[in-house]
């Protein structure tokens, strides 16, 4: 079991570190998951290397360029914080926890894209998973909803609410699309404003 250990900080905001020996990482590359789950490393590296590739086929220099299990614990409620270079994920987030082959690369690019800014403990649906849903169909060309739990009415909703604005982007000029998708990815990674507005051109839906 992974021990959390609260390190009291001068900062409220900083964050509750886990246990070091539990998080020690083991790598493939530029993939990387904590000690703890390293049964699960096989499974991700390609998966995460081909993310990766395709993640710097669609951004250029400002592609993350490693994939790494996420392990920090916050306190519940607790706005997440992103890193634009690394691709960082937990093997219980829905649209990773059940995923492999090419759905996991889908996953992770979504991740890498624009991170989900939902609070910790909190659960939604609606505006990062949407914007994750647009943002992986747009690097990897075809429109495709993400792997997970959702009942079929949610992937219903999430559909309606996202195939016409992939659609959209995807006939705007190249330079607009790009715009869009970095206005997004910052949106995203500072948890400030909303990445799925960026990725509708400031629209309100």
């Amino acid at each position: 079991a992974v021990l959390a250990l609260l390190v009291l900080p001068s900062d409220p905001r900083r964050m509750y570190v886990v246990d070091e020996a539990a998080a020690e990482l083991v790598c493939d590359g530029p993939v990387c998951v904590a000690k703890t789950h390293q049964d699960r490393l096989t499974d991700l590296a390609g998966p995460g290397k081909e993310a990766l590739r395709l993640l710097h086929s669609a951004l250029g220099e400002r592609a993350p360029v490693s994939v790494r299990e996420n392990t920090a614990v916050l306190p519940e409620g607790t706005t997440p914080r992103w890193s634009a270079e690394t691709v960082l994920l937990d093997f219980d987030d829905d649209i990773v926890a059940a995923a492999k082959g090419e759905e996991l690369t889908r996953s992770l690019i979504a991740e890498g894209m624009v991170p989900d800014c939902t609070p910790v403990g909190w659960t939604s649906v609606g505006g990062d998973l949407y914007a994750q849903t647009i943002a992986a169909s747009w690097v990897l060309g075809d429109f495709k909803p993400l792997p997970g739990t959702l009942s079929e009415k949610l992937r219903r909703e999430v559909d309606a609410e996202t195939r016409a604005v992939w659609r959209e982007l995807k006939a705007l000029a190249p330079a607009e699309q790009h715009r869009r998708i970095n206005a997004a990815r910052a949106a995203a990674h500072s948890c400030e404003g909303d990445a799925f507005d960026a990725l509708n051109g400031g629209k309100s839906r």
